[in-house]
């Protein structure tokens, strides 16, 4: 046996099919699940209003939870439309603001049958609100999460890099570009600067740090520049080479007058 309700004496309506059947005009509509389910609580609730929480549980179980109210209002519509269509004219289903929805049709009536109405060809079938659209809430925050966690990954490896970067020593391009390797003096390395390179005294640039106090084992570094306009040579001792960007350590001397490295003053 298969329950059934009469609807107004001329609506038969079969839940366990989802079917609506007309006895005046024959014609029969099947409606979806959820839909079937939001019919089968009015019929048993005529002149009850019944709350939008309750209606999901009703329609959706424990998914309800997950249910959009777009998505309770689009299968409201569809009841209201499948139930005009039907013949039953009027607003059947009404919006209580704030409380839910009221079924007020006349007159309900419980029956059992033997077996469901078969369909027919020209059965009417109410479309089935995709999973899709009754999540929309849901794709929205699995989106954000997917962004977020985007970003998140990103910015972490853009740190990775960060560090690695500065971890390895490089190159400094401006600094010092002029200065060439002229020798080595007690195992010091000497650059010069590009107009002391040429002035063809690489003797009297030796002869003239051999008269200096040298640390070789604290600054083996030592750079020379040359100043054309004024005869002034300036060394710098460095612990490490100064076109390597870690941290250095370096003195700096200034020896003016030198007149071709033979007249010394500090």
């Amino acid at each position: 046996m298969s329950k059934c309700y009469t609807i107004n004496d001329n609506i038969s309506f079969y839940p366990e099919s989802g079917t609506l059947l007309s006895s005046l005009g024959g014609a029969r509509i099947k409606l979806n699940v959820p839909t079937a389910q939001l019919l089968e609580a009015f019929v048993n609730r005529v002149g009850v209003i019944i709350s939008q929480s309750d209606l999901y549980l009703i329609a959706w179980g424990d998914n309800g939870v997950n249910v959009t109210p777009n998505t309770l209002y689009q299968n409201i519509s569809l009841l209201r439309k499948a139930l005009q269509d039907i013949g039953l004219s009027g607003e059947t289903i009404t919006t209580v603001r704030g409380k839910g929805f009221i079924f007020t049709v006349t007159k309900v009536a419980e029956c059992e049958v033997e077996i469901d109405p078969a369909p027919e060809d020209d059965e009417i079938i109410v479309e089935n609100i995709a999973p899709q659209q009754q999540d929309k809430k849901i794709v929205t925050k699995n989106k954000y999460n997917i962004v977020l966690l985007s970003a998140s990954v990103l910015i972490l490896f853009s740190a990775v890099l960060y560090f690695i970067h500065k971890s390895i020593p490089k190159r400094i391009i401006d600094y010092p570009k002029n200065f060439t390797f002229l020798s080595k003096i007690d195992g010091c390395s000497i650059f010069t600067s590009t107009d002391l390179h040429n002035l063809e005294s690489q003797e009297k640039i030796n002869t003239f740090l051999s008269g200096q106090s040298l640390e070789c084992n604290t600054y083996p570094y030592i750079y020379l520049n040359y100043t054309i306009r004024h005869p002034t040579i300036s060394v710098i001792s460095c612990q490490f080479e100064v076109n390597y960007s870690k941290k250095n350590n370096c003195r700096t001397e200034i020896f003016v007058n030198h007149g071709g490295f033979n007249e010394i003053k500090y």
